[in-house]
């Protein structure tokens, strides 16, 4: 618990999260210009970050890991960091395109 209570462990979260949002932003602006509901674009991100999750289950990819393990977040509060960026950033950008199209 006292790993949450950290700056670090967010701004190492951001760090690791960088590459994975560039995806979602373009997934997210995509989806918003076709005007799919805010469900919809969550449920794809869950999706999406479920599968990057597994991903990481490979050897190789796990090996990327240990640097984030040695400041003491876990694979798994990793990825709910990052859900939550990811989340946050489609939340504002679906906002966007809600006023524009309106």
């Amino acid at each position: 618990m006292a790993v949450l209570l950290r700056l670090t462990s967010y701004s190492l979260a951001f760090f690791f999260s960088k590459s994975i949002l560039v995806i979602s932003i373009i997934v997210t602006a995509f989806l918003s210009y076709a005007n799919v509901p805010f469900l919809a674009i969550v449920l794809c991100k869950v999706v999406f970050a479920g599968f990057v999750f597994f991903l990481f289950e490979e050897e190789k990819l796990k090996q990327k890991l240990v640097f984030y393990q040695n400041f003491g977040l876990s694979k798994t509060l990793l990825f709910l960091i990052s859900f939550a960026y990811d989340t946050l950033v489609s939340t504002i950008i679906y906002l966007i395109f809600l006023q524009v199209g309106s």
